[in-house]
Order: C-alpha cells, then sequence, then structure tokens
C-alpha cells in the first residue's frame, strides 16, 4: 500500500449499474466513501432561495426539498436540469476538494454518478466504472420503482455510455452477476490497488 500518502478513487456507473452497492461493499471494508449525490442533498438548503424563486414554494415543504417534484422538474426538461446543475456542482466540486484536501493517508474513495459529465476525473488517482448489460439494468430499475421506471430510463439516456467511459478508467467491474459476486469483485479491487 501507498504508506503516508492519500490515495483518492473515482467511482462511477450510470444508473442501475449497482456502483451504490458496490460501494456499500467497499465501506464494509472500512474504508471511507463520500457520496456525491449525499454531498448535493445535504447543499440543496444552501441554495433554497434561488431553486423556490426558480421552481415555487411546492418543491419546498416543512421536511425539506421534495425531491421528487424537483426529479420531475428537472428530468423532464433539460433547461431545468442544467439549471439545477450549474447551481449546485459548483458547491458539490468545492466539498468534494475540500474532503481531498484534508485527507491525510490511504485510500479514499468518491462516489460520483456524473463523474466524467461534470469533467471531474482529474481529481482522482483512480478511476473505477461500475457497469452492466442495458437489459439487467432495464431489469433492476422497474424493480427498484415501477412507477418511475420511465424517469430513470430518461436519466440513462442523458448519461454518457459505459462503452465510452470504459475508455477513460484504470478498472472495470463487471456487475452482470450476483451480490456476492460484486462483494467478492470489491476485495478483489482493494487487492490490486494496494499492490499498486
Amino acid at each position: 500500500m501507498h504508506p503516508n500518502k492519500s490515495i483518492n478513487i473515482g467511482i462511477t456507473g450510470n444508473i442501475g449499474s449497482g456502483k451504490s452497492s458496490f460501494c456499500a461493499f467497499i465501506q464494509e471494508m472500512g474504508y471511507p466513501v463520500y457520496s456525491a449525490d449525499k454531498i448535493a442533498n445535504s447543499l440543496l438548503p444552501a441554495v433554497k432561495d434561488v431553486l423556490v424563486s426558480r421552481w415555487g414554494n411546492l418543491i419546498w415543504d416543512d421536511e425539506g426539498p421534495n425531491r421528487k417534484i424537483i426529479a420531475k422538474i428537472v428530468f423532464n426538461n433539460s433547461q431545468e436540469l442544467e439549471f439545477l446543475n450549474n447551481t449546485l456542482h459548483p458547491l458539490v466540486i468545492q466539498e468534494i476538494d475540500s474532503i481531498i484536501k484534508k485527507a491525510i493517508s490511504g485510500f479514499n474513495f468518491f462516489e460520483i454518478p456524473l463523474l466524467f459529465e461534470a469533467k471531474l476525473q482529474d481529481r482522482f488517482d483512480y478511476l473505477i466504472l461500475v457497469c452492466s448489460s442495458t437489459e439487467i439494468v432495464k431489469e433492476r430499475l422497474m424493480k427498484r420503482n415501477p412507477e418511475d421506471s420511465e424517469n430513470q430510463l430518461m436519466r440513462l439516456a442523458k448519461q454518457i455510455p459505459d462503452s465510452q467511459k470504459a475508455e477513460l478508467v484504470d478498472f472495470v467491474i463487471e456487475n452482470n452477476d450476483s451480490l456476492a459476486d460484486l462483494r467478492s469483485a470489491a476485495i478483489e479491487l482493494i487487492k490490486n490497488l494496494s499492490d499498486i
């Protein structure tokens, strides 16, 4: 392993690829995993006024942002998605940069669905793509949320295809089998990273 050095690793994958399950296995092994989506959600209150003035009070209730309404707005309109990304992404990137800057040693993993779309690849020492066949992804999306599967497929269509991403990463994790196989792939990845 790399002693006394922080190794920052970006994990990406399109919707339904199983990257969150893969990241959960990495975390089980005792490694920190930072989720760009969780960071973005935690930052929504910081841009509340901007979003409400754009989309109205319905997007915010007593419990905070109504993510279902926001998702419906942005995934049905590319201009609104761009507006949200332009509003939120700089703050998310700032937070990721802060985590990287403070990291002291060992492996730090970052789960970033839109890593290439947001052009964040140069911030990391290694890049990992978790991918699955289109048929399996569609099956997962239907099982996960049948009522919202159409929206999810629209989101998938907007993401850079796996074939392009695979050429830009250091490791490709194919997730077409069982969770046990995915866990084995996570263990194998840590071993490979430790041997570099």
